[in-house]
């Protein structure tokens, strides 16, 4: 098969990530899409009041909060990405932006779970080893 006649998929083509004038989403996507952005803006300041009001520890709340923060901002990112696409911006409805903003969510995903499930117990794990260790050591005369 010569590269003449080979058809790429449309997927693949970069022409279909980097056109500066792209064709609209389907309806379907373009739904999905919208829907998507406004939840995690809302999942956001809920998770901001959440933060505000529960009695949880001091790391796990910077956590929770950053999360949140982070989720408002990726909403607003996307319904303003859902607002160039829809309008046909030329420039910035590139369809590459769209891959950012999902790497974006997974990047914010992953950072959290991570904090979270890791850093976290090894931290509480140093204090208590050091308040361990500190009880032997002799105190400060006052």
């Amino acid at each position: 098969m010569s590269a003449k006649t080979m058809i790429l998929p449309p997927l693949v083509t970069p022409a279909y990530w980097f056109s500066t004038t792209p064709i609209p989403f389907t309806p379907l996507v373009d739904r999905i899409l919208i829907i998507l952005s406004i939840a995690l803006a809302m999942v956001g300041v809920a998770g901001i009041i959440y933060v505000i009001r529960a009695s949880i520890e001091k790391r796990e709340r910077r956590v929770y909060q950053a999360a949140s923060w982070q989720l408002v901002w990726i909403g607003l990112v996307g319904l303003l990405l859902w607002t160039f696409t829809y309008e046909r911006v030329p420039v910035l409805s590139i369809r590459i932006a769209w891959v950012f903003w999902i790497v974006w969510i997974a990047w914010m995903i992953w950072k959290t779970w991570h904090r979270l499930t890791i850093e976290i117990p090894e931290e509480s794990e140093r204090f208590a080893e050091r308040d361990r260790l500190k009880r032997w050591l002799p105190k400060k005369k006052s």
